[in-house]
């Protein structure tokens, strides 16, 4: 007789039948003593990102990461969530430390997978421009 999680069934020790359509998402195993139900996991896209609005960002680095972290504050207001345990992967994380730091009241727990952010790039010494830029495939996409 087939062994049974929720959700999935295991036809043996290493081929699960996954009833969702990908398998590729993160897994969470929980804790001793506790069971999915007590866990609540919500994802959402970014602004720019998947199925989220395209707003005009600025150019400023500074005012775009703001509006960013001004969307996820929006977000967890409108689901009333009090304190938040914040997980951020590469870009996200470095928005969800950004976050931390604007809203530490709002966040209890903040977790951070392969974090990253961008750094203002040198003044280019050929055409004298001191303007702090991204790459050029970050520009494309706030553009």
């Amino acid at each position: 007789m087939p062994s049974s999680l929720f959700g999935i069934t295991m036809q043996d020790e290493t081929e699960p039948n996954c009833t969702y359509t990908s398998c590729n998402g993160p897994l969470m195993v929980h804790g001793f003593g506790v069971g999915v139900r007590l866990w609540k996991l919500f994802v959402f896209d970014l602004l720019g990102f998947g199925q989220s609005s395209r707003p005009h960002f600025p150019m400023d680095p500074a005012l775009a990461e703001e509006q960013s972290v001004r969307s996820i504050e929006h977000w967890r207001q409108a689901l009333a969530l009090d304190r938040i345990i914040l997980l951020g992967h590469s870009l996200g994380g470095y928005l969800a430390t950004s976050y931390s730091i604007q809203y530490p009241e709002r966040v209890s727990h903040l977790i951070l997978v392969d974090p990253w952010g961008f750094q203002p790039m040198p003044v280019d010494s050929t055409s004298g421009s001191d303007r702090p830029g991204c790459p050029r495939w970050v520009e494309a996409l706030i553009a």
